[in-house]
């Protein structure tokens, strides 16, 4: 991981949602992926019950290829 980069909040009553970039070099092949990524998490009773990551899993897919 080469950086995590959070950009801006979104707050609904249990829902937070955030969205920013991050970026990475892979091990194996050294190519560098930064990507735009979305998290949501739904909150009850002050912990997580539910969580979703969506990002740009071409770019990875691409820093992991030879």
């Amino acid at each position: 991981m080469e950086h995590w980069t959070p950009e801006t909040f979104i707050c609904d009553g249990d829902n937070i949602a955030m969205f920013g970039t991050c970026g990475w070099t892979n091990k194996t092949t050294g190519k560098t992926a930064n990507v735009r990524a979305a998290h949501h998490a739904k909150y009850e009773n002050g912990k997580i019950v539910e969580f979703t990551e969506i990002f740009d899993t071409g770019r990875a897919i691409a820093a992991a290829t030879p």
